[in-house]
């Protein structure tokens, strides 16, 4: 029930009986109601109008590009068809200083796929926003140990370990850092294509802390992103909004002065072949022989790409047991779709 288009879909209401099975690795989904069996007292569900924290409105964003872009406007000017304007399929607080969207995009930034920052789990950072002492992201790496101390759950010792765990995730690697930015439609395969292609986008510079990343990033224009393969409108319009917003540049500069660091690791260093070079892949269902982040590495190992979301850019879809949306988006666009036995062909050839 993972959107409120589907729990109309399914007409699923409040008390029924349903069938449910095994969707991607874990995933259990609802696949049927089991009409027969209702009783009348079932309730319709409706998504709430304001959010349960903070009051504010909750609504869909409109996804799609944005009409302030260039491209778009000579689109336009030429007389072609416009691009019909579609809402997300989840619902969003739009309150930007809702604690509740501030404390996920905080959990966010310390996970493991991001700053990985042992000890910081999502009670810690509950407990430091509702005590005052973080607001941002910056603010984690100016924590000292006397602003730890007096709270509860912080003895001496934790407070040097937390601060310890600071200090070593203060050097990250390009595209761990742009994770844990949680820039919207930027996910970890795409923070990683662009790291690997940066090249292709900015001619003779170093990106070595987050003040690079904010100078260099904000020249970046919507066209240049889209060159980089497996980069989509979506991302690429993401990126130059989050880039573009003086506020988000304002944060990075002061992880700069606290002393975060951007580490580049030689992406043909992890390479121990090119069988798939230049080739894009995107991952979908249920994998027996392997997992997903072990097909990944396999294919990054021989030179290939993941992408998070197929488009006509995708050379090859992975596809496993209880394949879902990408499976049916790579077969309308024509894109080759690849079962286990054909992928481990593929990398062998």
């Amino acid at each position: 029930l993972h959107n409120e288009d589907e729990i109309n879909r399914l007409d699923v209401r409040i008390g029924d009986t349903v069938v449910i099975h095994k969707a991607g690795d874990v995933i259990p989904e609802v696949v049927s109601v089991i009409k027969n069996l209702r009783t009348g007292k079932e309730k319709k569900f409706h998504m709430p109008e304001f959010c349960p924290i903070c009051g504010g409105k909750v609504e869909r964003k409109i996804v799609g590009l944005a009409p302030h872009l260039s491209r778009v406007r000579d689109i336009l000017s030429q007389g072609e068809k416009k691009k019909k304007k579609e809402t997300s399929a989840a619902h969003y607080c739009t309150n930007p200083k809702c604690f509740a969207v501030e404390m996920g995009q905080l959990i966010h930034f310390v996970s493991r796929k991001g700053f990985d920052i042992v000890g910081f789990g999502e009670k810690i950072v509950e407990q430091l926003m509702n005590e005052g002492v973080i607001s941002n992201a910056a603010d984690i790496f100016n924590l000292k140990i006397g602003d730890l101390e007096p709270l509860e759950r912080f003895a001496e010792r934790s407070s040097e370990k937390l601060i310890e765990s600071i200090e070593k995730s203060k050097k990250i690697t390009l595209e761990k850092f742009l994770y844990a930015l949680g820039i919207r439609f930027v996910g970890e395969e795409t923070a990683l294509l662009i790291a690997n292609n940066l090249s292709s986008v900015i001619s003779h510079q170093s990106i070595n802390n987050p003040g690079d990343v904010a100078r260099n990033f904000a020249d970046i224009e919507y066209e240049q992103w889209l060159e980089i393969k497996g980069i989509g409108e979506k991302s690429a319009e993401s990126l130059v909004q989050w880039f573009g917003d003086g506020k988000n540049v304002e944060l990075l500069q002061r992880m700069h002065e606290f002393g975060v660091e951007v580490v580049s690791v030689d992406s043909g260093s992890l390479m121990t072949g090119d069988r798939l070079h230049g080739l894009t892949f995107v991952l979908t269902g249920e994998l027996a022989g392997f997992t997903r982040d072990e097909a990944k590495d396999m294919i990054r190992k021989e030179g290939g790409s993941v992408s998070s979301s197929v488009s006509k850019k995708t050379d090859y879809v992975l596809a496993g047991e209880n394949a879902g949306s990408k499976l049916e988006k790579a077969l309308q666009l024509g894109v080759k779709v690849l079962n286990e036995e054909e992928f481990l062909k593929l990398i062998q050839q």
